[in-house]
């Protein structure tokens, strides 16, 4: 976790608004998980939130995995342009579509 979190956390992940300068290559995200890492890879000091993180470690991977897989499927050239915002946001709130079909709200 050290090595992980000093690595990813002197490159910073930025969002890009669509109107927005395009990121530098020290802002996008890569395929070795730098999203990733900044979703489920962090540790926290709260008992609460890091005993359900702890409990719960192989589904957050697994939907993390879930995720990279998704991103390389539906855009294969992720690296080569910037996505606005809210496509992060579509595939970050249909994360069980990804696995199980499409969800139906009650």
């Amino acid at each position: 976790y050290g090595a992980a979190r000093t690595f990813f956390y002197a490159k910073p992940l930025m969002l890009a608004k669509t109107d927005a300068d395009a990121p530098s290559d020290d802002q996008i995200a890569n395929d070795q998980g730098t999203v990733q890492f900044h979703l489920i890879g962090q540790k926290t000091d709260d008992p609460k939130y890091s005993s359900i993180m702890n409990e719960n470690q192989d589904n957050l991977l697994a939907m993390g995995g879930l995720i990279h897989d998704y991103m390389h499927t539906h855009y294969p050239d992720i690296d080569s342009k910037k996505l606005d915002i809210n496509t992060w946001s579509k595939v970050v709130g249909n994360i069980p579509d990804l696995s199980i079909g499409a969800q139906k709200q009650k």
